[in-house]
């Protein structure tokens, strides 16, 4: 059996589920596993290829925010742009992400 790549109108409906629920706790993994994996991917490449600027980070997420927060800025940018909820959850996620935690220009 194939994959099943969970669209951004999947991980709405999870994301909108009661809380302690299967489906928010489904939410919640998924969110943070792409916030996660992404910023990993970044700064290994970084490592990899020091001095190249050719990786950046897509987001800066502190330490401190909470996973609660991650799942407000998916659900608020998934509300938002109902026109793409139909593309892969995680790309919405960085999408998300960059909006709700944009890297300082310093």
């Amino acid at each position: 059996m194939p994959a099943h790549a969970v669209t951004g109108e999947e991980l709405l409906a999870q994301c909108s589920a009661p809380a302690g629920s299967s489906d928010r706790w489904r939410c919640e993994g998924y969110v943070q596993g792409v916030a996660n994996g992404a910023t990993m991917l970044a700064i290994s490449m970084r490592q990899i290829h020091p001095g190249s600027d050719k990786f950046p980070l897509l987001f800066c997420v502190a330490s401190t925010v909470p996973a609660e927060q991650l799942v407000s800025a998916a659900i608020n940018y998934l509300k938002s742009n109902p026109g793409s909820r139909h593309y892969d959850a995680a790309s919405e996620l960085l999408l998300a992400f960059q909006q709700a935690f944009p890297c300082s220009a310093t």
